[in-house]
């Protein structure tokens, strides 16, 4: 009886491990490829700590998804010179999924940077297939298909087919005129000229066949899984080359994705109700497109975005009249701070809870963020966690919360997340996820994620602050909240729900919970699906250019419709997080420019390229020159101009718009002589300047073209230094003596 109870409690903890389980030395694995597994995960992280880019990338296989990207990211990492002095990868679970086996694995690792060190623990999900007799990962962000978005032609006679599939899979109807989304998953659906999103890949080489009217037959249906086209993860374009062929098609795998929800890379048949993977001799590249069977329906297609992009563009001017109306009707001049939230550092320690949710709000007004949305799928779950880490690399993880929540995520399900040791992103849904953008080459939507402690979470709408027991949540979101976060992250400093619970929290008067109610779908619904008859002749040179064109203007629209809904807010909430939200995005229609001048001067980045153009130059000419040497190096881009770009800013990206290089050039020309009294910021409908004087009068540095000059800019609208502003649009502020 004693050994049968033994057996028992031997087999219990082998259960409840996982996967594997150490005695002795010994390793027993619950699926007899867990040793081959783990040898390729071996490989993977002795590569890891030896900087062996060839030993690392020769784990993957060449079809695993985002494989250019896996290996850009280990070479940067090199070229960063960041240290692993640990890395180690582990399997803690391992079953079989369809023709391979998914491993849930924790890696932990410590890294040293700049003298800095930094460590870690995740865990999350790869995908595991063999070929030939080596075990290599064929997806290394793994997880199944969630609803990916399906895309059919605008007149294609498969649209009720596509319907039904995307009610079977839950997911959100594109028609080719309209699907501009260019990452996670994708079904595309049609047959051989119907479909200008199939088009578009098969003029580019991108599909690994092209459907013809003749191949692959009129009683076959192809389906091709797609790695590696752009930043998608997988498009499955689904196709036959009759319309019979295609809806058979489209319904097979209506029902085959219902029940399996992942396909391996490749092409494959369907015939007689049942599919299989295409053998090399069947398929072919010799087949050629009709090219004007193909180009009417790119070009019709064109036509319709070329239209839709006029009547954004159109919205657009009226929301930039409704905007100026609102700018000049708030008052609110009394904030000493708000030069706090004219930050590069969304998590600087000495922010108030107030600004870090500006932060995070301003994000929401950021052109080049909510353009970023619309590449994203239109949904809250998985998928588009996944969409979003893969476009962040130039992110921080306010700026990321905020695209999330253009995406569909609602005001209790992402957030950021600060703690003692790491601020990452933490989205409350399904089982709970954490995002870091940051972590070099091994970012991933974990399933879990070892942090210190943790002091807050916040987003736009809600916070919940631990350190000084604030908050503005109801009671049952904190728990809620903290229950997520309980499961997903392993905290040092354990939360407990009921100790929270009985704590009493401040609640902060000053930061609403009015979230900010818009995401792309509200921009999807303005959209058309026929131009008009008298619509001109397509003006762009491909329906690629027109597709990123009206990306990037509902990019802008949605951008002016957060900035209006912020703007009313900020009127009405003074001191909120939407009020400081302002000055975070650097608007420059505000009451108090002052603050902008102020950051300018006290940049610690500035300070330090005033003091070198002060050490090499001695003579004020000099120095002055100096200036506009550095100015030169500094591209001049297109750019809104309403917005000041923080000068560091500037600096680091070797980019911006006149009216940013004026604010660079201002800080550091009041480093090296003071004066901040006599030195103005000025925009004109021309140029941007920094206004100086000397002994004989006004002279202009021209920040557009880097010049000196004494001639005076009549059109200037707009000018500031640290104690005093004049605004002709807000009708703020007294003419300064320069302009008189």
């Amino acid at each position: 009886m004693k050994k049968i109870l033994l057996l028992m409690l031997v087999l219990a903890s082998v259960f409840l491990f996982g996967c594997r389980f150490k005695s002795d030395n010994i390793t027993v694995y619950e699926l007899p490829e867990g040793a081959e597994i783990q040898k390729t995960l071996d490989i993977l992280a002795d590569s890891v700590l030896s900087m062996n880019i060839e030993g690392y990338m020769s784990c993957f296989s060449a079809d695993c998804a985002f494989f250019n990207k896996i290996n850009k990211n280990i070479l940067s990492v090199r070229a960063q010179n960041i240290k692993y002095k640990n890395f180690s990868v582990s399997i803690k679970g391992l079953k079989r999924y369809g023709e391979g086996l998914e491993a849930i694995v924790n890696t932990q690792w410590e890294t040293l940077s700049d003298g800095k060190r930094k460590s870690g623990e995740q865990t999350r999900s790869i995908y595991f297939s063999k070929e030939k007799e080596t075990w290599k990962i064929k997806d290394y962000y793994f997880r199944t298909y969630i609803r990916p978005s399906v895309v059919v032609g605008n007149s294609s006679l498969l649209f009720a087919n596509a319907q039904g599939m995307a009610k079977a899979l839950t997911s959100k109807l594109f028609l080719d005129i309209d699907h501009i989304q260019s990452s996670g998953d994708l079904i595309l659906l049609g047959t051989a000229y119907d479909n200008a999103s199939i088009l578009e890949m098969e003029k580019e080489n991108s599909t690994y066949i092209k459907v013809t009217e003749n191949y692959p037959g009129n009683d076959l249906g192809i389906v091709q899984v797609i790695p590696n086209a752009g930043d998608y993860r997988h498009v499955i374009v689904i196709q036959g080359s009759s319309l019979r062929g295609a809806k058979n098609a489209i319904s097979f795998m209506t029902q085959y994705l219902t029940q399996n929800s992942y396909m391996e890379p490749g092409v494959y048949l369907i015939q007689d109700d049942k599919i299989r993977k295409a053998e090399l001799l069947e398929l072919t590249t010799l087949t050629t497109l009709d090219y004007n069977k193909a180009e009417d329906t790119l070009s019709k297609v064109q036509n319709v975005v070329e239209y839709n992009i006029k009547l954004i563009s159109d919205e657009i001017a009226l929301e930039k009249d409704n905007i100026h109306l609102i700018e000049k009707n708030i008052s609110n001049s009394n904030k000493k701070d708000y030069k706090e939230a004219f930050s590069v550092n969304s998590a600087a320690k000495k922010q108030s809870q107030s600004i870090r949710m500006g932060i995070i709000s301003s994000y929401f007004m950021n052109k080049d963020v909510c353009t970023k949305a619309f590449q994203l799928p239109p949904k809250a779950d998985a998928e588009a966690l996944d969409a979003a880490l893969m476009l962040s690399s130039d992110m921080d993880i306010s700026s990321v919360t905020a695209l999330l929540r253009l995406t569909g995520f609602l005001g209790d399900e992402v957030f950021s997340l600060e703690g003692e040791d790491a601020s990452v992103i933490f989205a409350n849904t399904g089982d709970g996820h954490a995002l870091d953008p940051d972590m070099p080459f091994i970012h991933g939507v974990n399933r879990q994620y070892t942090l210190e402690e943790l002091r807050s979470i916040e987003n736009d709408g809600y916070y919940l602050n631990l350190k000084d027991n604030s908050t503005n949540m109801p009671k049952e979101d904190i728990i809620n909240n903290i229950n997520a976060i309980n499961k997903v992250f392993s905290l040092k400093k354990e939360l407990l729900p009921s100790r929270l619970v009985r704590k009493s929290f401040a609640q902060n008067e000053e930061l609403v919970n009015n979230l900010i109610p818009f995401n792309t779908l509200d921009i999807y619904e303005k959209l058309q699906n026929n131009a008009p008859y008298f619509q001109y002749s397509n003006s762009m040179s491909s329906l690629s250019e027109a597709k990123d064109a009206l990306r990037t203007a509902m990019g802008e629209l949605l951008s002016l419709k957060c900035r209006k809904y912020i703007l009313n807010l900020a009127g009405k909430y003074p001191g909120s997080q939407y009020d400081y939200s302002r000055y975070s995005a650097g608007l420059a229609f505000v009451e108090k420019p002052e603050a902008y001048a102020e950051a300018a001067r006290e940049s610690a980045v500035v300070k330090v390229k005033a003091s070198e153009i002060g050490s090499s130059n001695r003579e004020r000419e000099n120095k002055i020159e100096g200036i506009l040497s550095l100015l030169s190096t500094i591209k001049i881009e297109e750019k809104a101009m309403d917005f000041f770009l923080h000068p560091e800013a500037c600096l680091k990206y070797k980019k911006g718009g006149a009216m940013d290089k004026a604010l660079l050039a201002y800080g550091l020309y009041t480093g090296l002589f003071g004066k901040s009294d006599e030195t103005w910021v000025a925009i004109s409908e021309n140029s941007s300047y920094v206004v100086i004087k000397d002994e004989y009068g006004y002279k202009y540095i021209d920040c557009k073209y880097n010049a000196l000059s004494r001639m005076p800019d009549p059109t200037i609208y707009l000018c500031f230094n640290e104690k005093h502003a004049y605004n002709t649009r807000l009708g703020i502020g007294e003419r300064p003596e320069f302009m008189r």
